[in-house]
């Protein structure tokens, strides 16, 4: 992050340049490891009408995404109170209201994604319940029917010509979460544009100012055996 002073040593703007982002995460922790905190302060913080209408229970066990590291809950860690600091936080940057609902719904898209279930038809993996299509539909705002294609099916190009050819039941399972990693990827990013619209420094009298910038080396963890 690029933060920038004015002559008096006043912050007066900044830049977020995000790289890296952790996406396996999303579909898979470590043993005492959570997914991304956002996914647990909208279920124990989030409004009563809000989890209704985004289809999510107020229990992380529910969430294949969220069970991995066997940890969903923390002690040191308030959710609830992390959720108003979260929604705060978004009004202060300039988001409107329908922002903050397109965010939250893709953020439930992730988790609805994570709980889509396969069977084996002749081998050729199927979904086994249209509960998470409907709800993925609507959030996402497409079509269940291509939807549920893609999550079964992969496109092949032969000499001009696009084929549909079915995926077992460990490729329909990697498909389903390289989607949800996808959609969470791009969400991050759009967020950071998004604060970084926000914190651009727009006084052109002054042209004059200062600039440090911080690196923040984050992500280290301890294994058994870290190599």
């Amino acid at each position: 992050m690029d933060v920038q002073f004015d002559f008096k040593g006043a912050p007066v703007g900044g830049h977020i340049i995000n790289y890296l982002l952790e996406k396996s995460r999303v579909v898979h922790q470590n043993h005492g490891e959570r997914n991304f905190h956002i996914f647990y302060q909208l279920i124990e913080g989030g409004e009563e009408d809000l989890l209704r209408r985004l289809g999510l229970e107020r229990n992380p066990q529910q969430y294949q995404y969220l069970v991995k590291g066997n940890c969903p809950k923390v002690s040191s860690i308030n959710d609830r109170n992390d959720w108003k600091v979260v929604r705060r936080a978004l009004t202060v940057i300039g988001f409107n209201e329908d922002e903050v609902e397109e965010l939250m719904n893709i953020i439930a898209s992730v988790l609805h994604l994570g709980n889509v279930q396969y069977g084996e038809d002749e081998s050729n993996a199927c979904i086994t319940s249209d509960t998470q299509i409907k709800y993925l539909s609507r959030l996402l705002g497409v079509n269940g029917s291509v939807l549920t294609e893609a999550l079964t099916h992969k496109k092949i190009i032969a000499k001009g010509e696009e084929l549909m050819s079915p995926l077992n039941l460990e490729q329909a399972s990697s498909a389903r979460d390289a989607l949800s990693k996808a959609v969470y990827g791009r969400t991050f990013t759009w967020l950071v544009n998004k604060i970084n619209t926000s914190l651009t420094y727009t006084d052109d009298t002054s042209k004059y100012y200062s600039v440090i910038g911080l690196l923040d080396i984050y992500g280290f963890e301890v294994f058994q055996n870290n190599r």
